[in-house]
């Protein structure tokens, strides 16, 4: 019985130093992502006291970054989330949510998710760094607090108004401790109920090949594809590039290009696009986006009617009467034309650039049969 006490004993040893030498086993990575999520999202975390990062929540300012985070995923829920979801069911349930593209979009995962909720993947291009997952038992405490003050302040305004600030990501994601667009999506997948099951760093070869690689916690990456179980318990896949998608970026990285021109069709989204895909040094992701996509959500930030009218079937939302204020030039006479002719459909959600007289605009452009 003593010789039989030994072995196991042996067979524990090993085991407990196969994990510190080689890292977490995949159950431990799990939980340790799972924890994670819910300690960025102010979530109650599993198991209390024996969760990964309890003794985190006991820092004096972790209160008030829950009442804050708290504070905001209920304000976004209600005003805008639900709202999304119940236009979703009645006008556009009917999309195919089988991949989704969507260009400069930063970590805005909670739009995506609300219009095509539950899709197999979702590809997300934004300038932002990939980032990491950080080791948030290891961090000393004045980066904890200087990361979670940057959490706040960058969830305070995507959430009061509903997209990234490009320049404002370059300060909230990509210099504090919690680095990169992965802390925030990991947040939002928490508020979703989801739970990530695994994360992988990407590169792509000349060809147009996605190589992936194991990523640690604490390494950063550039960009990265994860693996989550929805609460609906459907496994997704959520695909984040960090890329310059102008003509100019596209040459430097043409296996990216590559890899974006062999996807199979795709639904499609723009938000808050800074009416880039009209301009001429964004003409080749239009040109993909066009080929690729069969059915698509926007604002009129996003490709112009004009592009759209011979190959797809626009219904519009809300009211247009021209650009957001500081985009003058990219006035769009034919979609005004077309909201003048088509039955008022409103829509009660905020989707788009704030404007002072409230307007808001929506399109869902439908790829016609023919084509």
């Amino acid at each position: 019985m003593r010789r039989i006490f030994e072995i196991f004993v042996c067979l524990g040893s090993i085991t407990l130093f196969a994990v510190s030498l080689f890292g977490e086993t995949e159950t431990q990575k799990q939980e340790i992502l799972l924890h994670t999520a819910l300690y960025f999202a102010a979530l109650p975390l599993e198991a209390e006291a024996g969760s990964s990062f309890y003794k985190q929540t006991l820092m004096d300012v972790y209160p008030r970054y829950r009442e804050n985070m708290e504070k905001y995923w209920r304000s976004f829920r209600v005003s805008t989330f639900d709202k999304i979801r119940a236009w979703q069911g009645r006008e556009i349930a009917d999309l195919d949510r089988a991949t989704i593209l969507y260009p400069f979009s930063g970590p805005d995962f909670l739009n995506v998710y609300a219009v095509y909720p539950d899709a197999d993947t979702y590809i997300m291009i934004g300038l932002e760094m990939g980032g990491l997952v950080p080791r948030l038992e290891e961090m000393p405490e004045p980066e904890l607090r200087k990361g979670l003050a940057m959490m706040v302040e960058g969830f305070r305004i995507y959430i009061g108004w509903n997209f990234y600030r490009t320049l404002g990501m370059a300060d909230d994601l990509d210099k504090s401790p919690f680095t990169g667009t992965l802390p925030h999506v990991l947040t939002q997948l928490a508020w979703l109920d989801a739970k990530p099951l695994s994360i992988a760093s990407v590169r792509f070869t000349p060809e147009g090949e996605m190589i992936k690689e194991p990523l640690q916690r604490g390494e950063m990456t550039r960009s990265w594809v994860m693996e989550c179980r929805a609460s609906s318990g459907r496994t997704q896949r959520i695909i984040y590039l960090c890329q310059d998608i102008s003509n100019e970026g596209l040459r430097g990285e043409q296996g990216v290009k590559r890899w974006l021109e062999a996807l199979p069709p795709v639904s499609g989204l723009f938000k808050a696009a800074s009416y880039l895909p009209p301009r001429v040094e964004f003409s080749e992701i239009t040109r993909i986006c066009l080929d690729k996509m069969k059915v698509l959500v926007q604002d009129d930030s996003g490709i112009p009617y004009r592009m759209l009218k011979s190959n797809y079937d626009v219904t519009v939302y809300g009211w247009y009467v021209g650009p957001h204020r500081k985009f003058p030039s990219y006035g769009q006479p034919d979609l005004a034309a077309i909201y003048r002719a088509s039955a008022k459909r409103s829509i009660e959600f905020n989707f788009q650039y704030d404007r002072p007289d409230k307007t808001r605009n929506l399109m869902v452009a439908r790829r016609k049969a023919e084509n």
